[in-house]
């Protein structure tokens, strides 16, 4: 029954700096997907958008308060928009913030009334990300709604996605992560690079299918990376149902140190881990990050939350010096059904 349980995906990262806007991603969901022929159709709306600190400040009592981060307008593009255009609605909730790393970071949610049978795309330009070694400095975030219903008679959610605003990258060194990616109707989901604002660093590898990038991180800088996560209904079909954006930044910096491990998540549950979690019930998780070398130290953990989730102190353990511990503790509303990241 829709909207019994809300799922929690765990991806925890530990990441660093970007001057502006370093990033965001839009998704939506019908309000009541399986309720036929409606019209209007009612979609929620998600976005959420990282800047810098310095330019849009968020502190705790920020989020206490509900005070919001960001500006700027999302415009509709195609032929059956209607009367929707342009509407200034890119201040969000602040959910995160992080002071060593000069990051603000919210989420908001809108309902959205639109005509049935339509597909429309939603769009946030701009021109602020900082100083790029690959690309310019423009960016486009965009969503593409469809209000089709599907082959199994309810209207599409689009996948989830999630990623810190900053991936720090230290030079000399080679990573592969996993771009998260979830879809809370089972479709399958794709990813891939987006076409317009794609700033591909070099020496990377992608496994577009599996969401997987492969990097040897070799010049120092700056780059904004642009995913489309798309979901298909069937394997066979070339066109997808809906497209998810990610765009966030990779550094990669220089670090002369000894110390070549880095801290790492070492909870008890693995990373990306699906939690399920009733509706208006307290869940609190528990994470544990253990540091790489004798004498480092763990200051700053950089999250990306779901708005109402609290975060509690880092706390080195007394037993293990290179453990460290933070809690998690989050209420889903009702409007909260479906599937999200912590990351």
């Amino acid at each position: 029954m829709q909207g019994l349980h809300y799922l929690l995906y765990i991806w925890l990262g530990i990441a660093i700096e970007a001057s502006h806007y370093r990033g965001g991603t839009f998704t939506w969901k019908p309000v009541s997907p399986q309720i036929p022929n409606q019209n209007p159709v009612s979609i929620s709306f998600t976005q959420r958008h990282a800047w810098r600190r310095g330019y849009y400040y968020c502190n705790q009592t920020t989020i206490d308060s509900g005070g919001t981060v960001g500006a700027g307008d999302i415009c509709c593009l195609g032929t059956q928009c209607g009367s929707l255009s342009c509407f200034p609605s890119t201040a969000v909730p602040c959910t995160d913030f992080s002071v060593s790393q000069d990051t603000s970071a919210g989420q908001g949610s809108l309902i959205l009334n639109l005509s049935p049978n339509i597909k429309i795309a939603l769009t946030f330009t701009g021109g602020d990300w900082i100083t790029l070694q690959n690309g310019g400095g423009r960016w486009a975030v965009t969503t593409q709604i469809s209000t089709y219903m599907r082959a199994d008679g309810h209207y599409n959610t689009a996948p989830i996605s999630a990623m810190v605003p900053v991936k720090l990258l230290r030079q000399g060194f080679s990573y592969t992560w996993l771009i998260p990616t979830a879809d809370t109707d089972g479709d399958t989901v794709k990813c891939r690079w987006a076409s317009a604002t794609a700033t591909v660093p070099t020496n990377v590898v992608a496994d577009e299918c599996a969401g997987i990038l492969t990097y040897t991180a070799s010049t120092v800088g700056f780059w904004a990376v642009s995913l489309m996560m798309e979901d298909y209904e069937f394997t066979w079909q070339t066109s997808p149902l809906s497209s998810t954006p990610l765009q966030f930044i990779v550094e990669v910096y220089i670090l002369n140190s000894p110390c070549i491990v880095g801290p790492s998540y070492t909870g008890a549950r693995p990373a990306g881990a699906c939690v399920g979690v009733d509706i208006n019930q307290i869940v609190v998780e528990q994470a544990i990050f253990t540091v790489g070398c004798s004498g480092a130290t763990l200051t700053d953990v950089i999250t990306t939350s779901p708005p109402g989730m609290t975060r509690g102190t880092i706390t080195q353990s007394t037993s293990n010096p290179l453990e460290y511990t933070m809690s998690m503790t989050w209420t889903p509303p009702a409007s909260a059904w479906g599937k999200d990241f912590f990351s």
